[in-house]
């Protein structure tokens, strides 16, 4: 599957429990699906020297226009430890 991240759209913000709510944008190529699972294990991302590993809550699908790709903004809940 060709994706990537837009890195503008990411934004992590910890709770008081000390998970960690995260929301990005991934363009991911037409035709390949979507890049995770809602409710399903999957997310593993590395930002800031923390690896966060963790659960989909929600994905929606945004047709990017005139190209390629289609665009998901996408929440997940994590833990995070030192990268």
């Amino acid at each position: 599957m060709e994706s990537f991240l837009d890195c503008s759209t990411l934004s992590i913000s910890y709770q008081p429990n000390g998970l960690a709510s995260i929301s990005m944008t991934i363009y991911t190529k037409q035709g390949d699906g979507a890049p995770y699972t809602p409710g399903g294990p999957g997310l593993e991302l590395v930002a800031g020297g923390v690896r966060f590993k963790g659960f989909i809550l929600e994905q929606n699908l945004a047709p990017a226009s005139e190209t390629d790709y289609d665009e998901y903004r996408v929440s997940a809940i994590a833990t995070g430890q030192k990268a």
